[in-house]
């Protein structure tokens, strides 16, 4: 970020809690209607952990899917030239669907292992 002007690293970080917020959003809309669609039980795996006072699996979904975004995102430094557009637009970016990806590692999980019993 030693390229980026304190305006341009201030709205880059604005926009990577936006896209994690909008990640945890897009994943509780996308399962739900999900299972509406197959009348089974609409309670998401992080909110049955939620409740049972385990919030481990959805921190460390969620931590993966950060994790994977800022590991792509710092390959974008790498480029040469350097591109402030594609840093300040494509991390957040790569932040939402990554989280989303985490997000949906216990829905999926859970998915196969009910599958395969």
């Amino acid at each position: 970020m030693s390229n980026l002007n304190p305006v341009e690293a201030f709205g880059m970080l604005i926009l990577d809690i936006m896209a994690i917020r909008a990640s945890i959003f897009i994943y509780q809309r996308f399962w739900r209607y999900f299972y509406q669609q197959r009348d089974r039980q609409t309670e998401l795996r992080a909110e049955h952990e939620d409740r049972e006072g385990n919030r481990r699996t959805f921190g460390f979904a969620l931590g993966g899917g950060v994790l994977v975004a800022g590991l792509i995102i710092r390959e974008f430094w790498q480029l040469e030239p350097f591109h402030k557009e594609l840093i300040i637009l494509g991390g957040p970016l790569t932040m939402l669907v990554c989280g989303v990806l985490g997000l949906s590692v216990p829905e999926l999980w859970a998915i196969w292992k009910g599958k395969h019993k």
